[in-house]
This record gives structure tokens, C-alpha cells and sequence, in this order.
């Protein structure tokens, strides 16, 4: 399931209030608007309806995708200093899951996510990935 939320947020360049969307996880399965959102930049962004600045949010942003076995997942780098958050992490760079709070699909792709501290690097993880899984399956003679 994809989450996202609707929030009121002003303008840092001219102050204006404007509500706008912001995304906690998508799942590309279910919305493919979104993943096409993602990929082209749009996702977790704004223009301010006063001066017209376009912005992004730095927001946690998870990214999956079951039927090609792609988890992604964007930290903003910052949160790396905060102690609680560090606490919710595994030794080996894996965030430490509640087994019984997920399926097991997502609890094993989870268990193999890709962590990124830029967004634009899950955008490049997500094509990198998708083309193996291209070219993997042309090799074996699959259709896509």
C-alpha cells in the first residue's frame, strides 16, 4: 500500500501558505502514477501558488516494488544523528522489523533494502534494477 498525506506548508521564498501532497511509500504495484511520479522528479515536490517556487520536500520515502523484487528506501542523511532514529537499525545497515506488524513478502524484501541518502540515487537504483530485470529476462527468453 502506498501512504501519503495531504499537509500545509509556506512558501521559503515568499512566505505564501500552500497544502500540497507529501509521500511516505509507494507501492509500484498498486500505483503506477505515483512510481511515474518518482521517476520523473515530480514526487514529494511543490510550486508555491503566490511566486511559483518549486521545491521538494526531504522526507523518508519507501519504495517497492513485489513483482520485480525491488525495496528502496531514502533517508534524509541528517537523520542519521538522531539517536532514536539510529535505534530503530540493525548493526549491518537493516532497519530492525516487527515480524508480526508485515506480510512475508514485504518482511523479506524489506530485509534486502536498498538504503540511499539522495533521492535522485533511488530514481537511478530504480532504472538500474529494472534493466537487469530487462535484460535477464530477454536472455532467457521471456517477454516482458
Amino acid at each position: 500500500m502506498s501512504m501519503k498525506d495531504r499537509i500545509k506548508i509556506r512558501c521559503p521564498e515568499c512566505g505564501q501558505p500552500n497544502e500540497t501532497e507529501i509521500w511516505y511509500s509507494v507501492n509500484a504495484n498498486l500505483d503506477m502514477e505515483a512510481r511515474e511520479r518518482l521517476l520523473s522528479g515530480d514526487l514529494n515536490s511543490f510550486q508555491c501558488s503566490g511566486c511559483g517556487y518549486r521545491g521538494r520536500f526531504d522526507a523518508e520515502l519507501l519504495y517497492y516494488d513485489g513483482e520485480n523484487g525491488i525495496a528502496t528506501y531514502y533517508l534524509p542523511f541528517d537523520r542519521v544523528e538522531d539517536d532514536r532514529f539510529i535505534s530503530r537499525w540493525r548493526r549491518d545497515g537493516f532497519i530492525d522489523i516487527d515480524t508480526d506488524s508485515v506480510s512475508f513478502e514485504l518482511l523479506c524484501s524489506l530485509n534486502n533494502v536498498h538504503t540511499v541518502f539522495d533521492i535522485d540515487e533511488m530514481v537511478r537504483y530504480i532504472h538500474f534494477r529494472e534493466r537487469l530485470i530487462r535484460s535477464s529476462s530477454i536472455a532467457e527468453g521471456r517477454k516482458i
